[in-house]
């Protein structure tokens, strides 16, 4: 489970931002939204199943999330993808000189089989210039290991008891790697763990997932090819949002992208670009048609209905449920940028319930997610330290913080104190448009 995360000097994040994803012990609304601990090193401190961030375009959302995106590839990919004397493709804030010159900071707390860990990194386009690990396997802070950069140009390295020191795996970790995805390509007991949460437990449900629709492999599409519950499941949420829904069948397909919708056309060109590239494997063999079967109110009967003839609303639920529903099985943490996209807000806002649900959500599954739909701003849906805010300053950095930051007057709408600017975070327009006499 993730507690917080904290980036520094990424787009338009100058100073250090931090969500957090503990439960305040002053808000003592809806308690199915909180999932209660009892983790070393986090003594009292219980979490958050789902957090929304608002705020105006431009203002840093979707930078937040891209920042959580760069970690999480980061550790996965540093030591398998990046080769020696590559540049690491980072961009720090931009508006001022000082800031391009420093490095860009991630740190994350997490849990890990009932153990907390602090684990962050600093790096620029280079070179990695520190690395940490703190966990708390008897409830107090002990240094897993250290990584920094010296003025000479080497790493100082320390290690705790936790880890041993190996001086292979120092010999194989290069400047712009991190030690601890070079561990875990080499099976490191103590590191492995650390290393599985960011690539299993961590789940960013971007575009990519989303525009899965036609490929075998999707959340969604992996789901209906199979039976059982899970099955069942992603059918009943599927016929509740759309109830002339019957089935979903998956045939082998024969392509032709002249066919698809502009949106798909575009996705799979690319990605058959890339196969070419590769060499081998057809795009044919891994792409599925989703056929959804309605029911004729005239006979009982069904009618098949292609992707072409689908509405955008019901493919973006199709394409959104299976990772939902995986998610929530799995307790991962999952973060994806405008959830709302071409989804009825009654739909949107039942989705919420359902995934703070103590019914539903009984892994300590964990949802964050952008969105404009300030009908969602309710104190019957979110308590205030889920909901979190961003606004541009002066200077044009980034600035994050919770609702809890206000005083909300018992039984105010959150809604409309948002819209009327009382907690900030909405586009300000300082005079009209005008447009050519």
């Amino acid at each position: 489970m993730l507690v917080r995360f904290s980036v520094e000097n990424f787009k338009s994040i100058r100073e250090e931002q931090t969500l957090s994803m503990v439960a305040s012990n002053y808000e003592k609304e809806l308690p199915e939204n909180v999932i209660e601990l009892d983790v070393l090193g986090l003594k009292g401190v219980n979490l958050l199943k789902s957090a929304v961030i608002y705020g105006a375009n431009a203002s840093g959302k979707s930078n937040l999330l891209k920042a959580m995106e760069f970690m999480r590839n980061f550790v996965e990919n540093s030591a398998t993808e990046i080769k020696p004397g590559e540049d690491i493709k980072i961009e720090p804030f931009l508006l001022d000189s000082e800031s391009q010159g420093e490095p860009t900071s991630f740190e994350m707390t997490i849990i890990v089989a009932d153990v907390r860990f602090d684990y962050g990194f600093s790096l620029d386009d280079e070179l990695v210039h520190e690395e940490w690990l703190i966990g708390y396997p008897k409830g107090r802070p002990s240094v897993y290991f250290e990584r920094e950069l010296e003025e000479n140009g080497y790493y100082a390295y320390r290690f705790g008891r936790y880890v041993k020191k190996d001086i292979n795996l120092l010999n194989k970790t290069r400047d712009n790697n991190l030690f601890l995805s070079i561990a875990a390509q080499f099976n490191n007991e103590q590191l492995l763990p650390i290393y599985n949460w960011f690539s299993t437990q961590l789940l960013d449900i971007g575009p990519a997932t989303i525009m899965g629709l036609p490929f075998k492999s999707s959340s969604s599409n992996a789901i209906v090819q199979k039976s059982g519950e899970l099955k069942e499941q992603f059918l009943t949420l599927l016929r509740w949002a759309d109830s002339s829904i019957e089935d979903v069948q998956l045939k082998p397909v024969d392509i032709d992208l002249n066919e698809m919708p502009g949106e798909f056309k575009q996705f799979l060109d690319s990605y058959n670009d890339l196969l070419e590239k590769a060499g081998g494997v057809k795009l044919e063999e891994l792409l599925v048609d989703a056929r959804f079967k309605r029911r004729k109110t005239e006979n009982g009967e069904h009618a098949e209905f292609t992707v072409g003839q689908e509405s955008s609303g019901t493919l973006r639920l199709y394409s959104i449920l299976g990772p939902f529903l995986q998610v929530n099985e799995n307790g991962v943490c999952a973060f994806i940028d405008e959830l709302d996209t071409s989804l009825h807000p009654h739909i949107l806002r039942n989705l919420i319930i359902q995934f703070n649900s103590n019914d539903f959500n009984t892994a300590g599954a964990q949802l964050i997610f952008t969105t404009h739909d300030s009908t969602l701003l309710s104190a019957d849906l979110f308590r205030r330290d889920q909901i979190w805010l961003t606004e541009k300053s002066y200077e044009g950095n980034t600035v994050l913080y919770p609702l809890s930051d206000y005083k909300v007057r018992k039984g105010e709408s959150l809604q409309k104190g948002y819209l009327a600017g009382r907690y900030g975070a909405i586009p300000f327009f300082g005079s009209n448009i005008v447009v050519n006499e």
